[in-house]
């Protein structure tokens, strides 16, 4: 079963009942969920609306377990741009600093997504947060500050949960939660339209053109 067939799970619902203690943890990175793009407020002007394009990354932690003994999954959103030949990791992303930190990938490394999908069961560190929701100070919820390369010594429990690789269109999204159906049926590429402002001229280094997503 390749990497682009990933088996269908029971759900990934990321947002557990239980949040795990804050602090680094070992982990696994076992979902890698394209999200799609849609039209978000600007990070600048909330006023003025922009496409973003992210994907959804989730790591299954080792140590502490769920109360029914399942373990703690931990995930976060990443904005990624669409480029000529695919969606891929701009130099200037959070998720290329996450992929610096925890692979030692620079500048020169190919960061598109089907490359990012090849790293999906592999071993890592993250450092967990958990944070009070401004809308609502009676919900918390857990945020990665930073994904690491696993210290020596620091060992990974067997893994519980199936590697989920989802690209839109493909196999998975019947086991996905529900909020991130809705987000993804929003999506431009879910209602096959076409994709405003693939790319900014000079922005996609030739390095990201090896394998589409």
């Amino acid at each position: 079963m390749g990497i682009f067939d990933p088996p269908k799970p029971a759900s990934t619902d990321n947002t557990p009942r239980e949040l795990p203690e804050p602090g680094l943890y070992p982990a696994r990175l076992v979902w890698l969920i394209d999200l799609g793009t849609i039209d978000d407020p600007d990070y600048n002007d909330p006023t003025v609306m922009k496409p973003k394009h992210q994907i959804l990354l989730g790591f299954e932690l080792s140590g502490d377990k769920m109360s029914d003994g399942r373990p703690f999954m931990v995930s976060e959103r990443f904005t990624v741009t669409n480029g000529k030949w695919g969606p891929y990791v701009s130099k200037s992303s959070k998720l290329r600093e996450v992929l610096k930190s925890w692979k030692g990938w620079d500048e020169k490394t190919s960061a598109n997504l089907g490359n990012l999908a090849m790293q999906v069961g592999c071993e890592c560190a993250v450092n967990v947060l958990v944070e009070t929701s401004k809308k609502d100070p009676a919900k918390k919820y857990t945020k990665l500050a930073s994904v690491l390369a696993l210290p020596k010594g620091m060992k990974v429990d067997p893994q519980t949960n199936p590697n989920l690789v989802y690209a839109i269109g493909g196999e998975g999204f019947d086991g996905l939660a529900e909020y991130l159906k809705k987000r993804i049926e929003a999506s431009y590429e879910y209602q096959n339209k076409p994709l405003p402002n693939r790319v900014r001229p000079n922005e996609q280094p030739s390095a990201d053109v090896n394998i589409p997503f």
